[in-house]
């Protein structure tokens, strides 16, 4: 099966109930990934630099540069279609049959290597 490593499915369960968010780093996020023409055009633009608050849309343009990521379960999933991301409305509706799947439960605080 594929992995994230080599170009496999990320799948992130998120309500986003406040849409792209208000505070500033929040606000820096959506502008970056929703005004970019394509992860890779984005990637290349912020390598040059990008002002404070701004590295979230960074690492996220580095990882859909080689993946698809899915926001499932969101309420505003026009935010994430607009981010260059793929909305659905469940993990199932997500994820393919028969796929390989690895689910990390803390995944702000794992590393996968």
């Amino acid at each position: 099966g594929r992995s994230p490593r080599d170009g496999g499915r990320v799948v992130i369960p998120a309500e986003l109930s406040e849409g792209a968010g208000e505070g500033t780093g929040e606000r820096r996020f959506y502008e970056w990934l929703s005004g970019a023409e394509s992860a890779e055009a984005l990637y290349e633009e912020m390598r040059e630099g990008y002002a404070a608050g701004a590295q979230r849309a960074f690492v996220v343009a580095r990882t859909l540069r080689d993946h698809d990521v899915y926001v499932t379960n969101s309420q505003h999933p026009a935010v994430v279609e607009e981010c260059l991301m793929h909305a659905r409305s469940s993990v199932e509706d997500a994820v393919e049959p028969g796929s390989d799947v690895l689910v990390v439960p803390d995944a702000l605080d794992t590393l996968l290597v």
